[in-house]
């Protein structure tokens, strides 16, 4: 099942706490990390506030293949919707050779309400190119995209949904999205050798009272 999320009981669109804000636009930014759930369940992937221990925290590909992962959210009480949904994706490619790749993410962001899943918006990020470093490294890269939110009101019952999907990244070669709320570095490749944050972060923007 969605992970859910603990609001306050005082007042429509209250939630407990907000990471940052836009008082401009009456903003309010919360976190949720993308991440696998420990449970079998056919709701494979969530969105949490917390930073919690995922069942492995990465998902690759068949070779050659492609990922479409649906990471959700499940709502509570009424909120709103609006503004600049932010996304950083960690993604990699398995190379067994050496060779530059060139890889895009395509994400979406949803409301599913009844069973019905409604499209609020989407964006490709920069192809980003993956430099050979090393036969079988995995070529690993941050990308960030933002997705413009049109005002949507979710009811209790809802569900947020952030899609995010691959191209392939060669014929012989595996893509792999990673999903892990902790960030631990045992989870990168052998042979990855970079640093970077591994954690899919998603910044969702909900309407405030000022």
């Amino acid at each position: 099942m969605p992970v859910p999320v603990v609001y306050r009981k005082s007042g429509e669109g209250a939630i407990a706490s907000y990471n940052f804000y836009d008082i401009g636009a009456g903003i309010g930014y919360k976190t949720f990390y993308g991440m696998d759930l420990v449970e079998v369940s056919t709701d494979k992937y969530a969105l949490s506030p917390e930073v919690l221990s995922p069942l492995v925290g990465y998902t690759y590909s068949g070779q050659g293949g492609t990922l479409d992962l649906d990471f959700d959210l499940s709502i509570q009480i009424p909120l709103i919707l609006k503004g600049n949904c932010l996304i950083n994706v960690p993604i990699g490619c398995e190379v067994p050779s050496l060779q530059d790749l060139t890889i895009p993410v395509t994400i979406k962001l949803y409301k599913v309400s009844g069973g019905v899943e409604t499209q609020l918006g989407g964006t490709v990020t920069k192809s980003i190119i993956l430099l050979a470093v090393n036969t079988g490294a995995n070529k690993h890269k941050i990308l960030a995209g933002r997705i413009i939110v049109p005002t949507t009101l979710f009811k209790s019952g809802d569900t947020i949904r952030i899609s995010v999907a691959t191209a392939a990244c060669g014929a012989n070669n595996r893509s792999v999205i990673y999903h892990d709320p902790t960030n631990s570095t045992a989870n990168l490749y052998p042979g990855d050798g970079s640093t970077s944050s591994i954690s899919l972060l998603v910044d969702l923007p909900f309407r405030i009272d000022l």
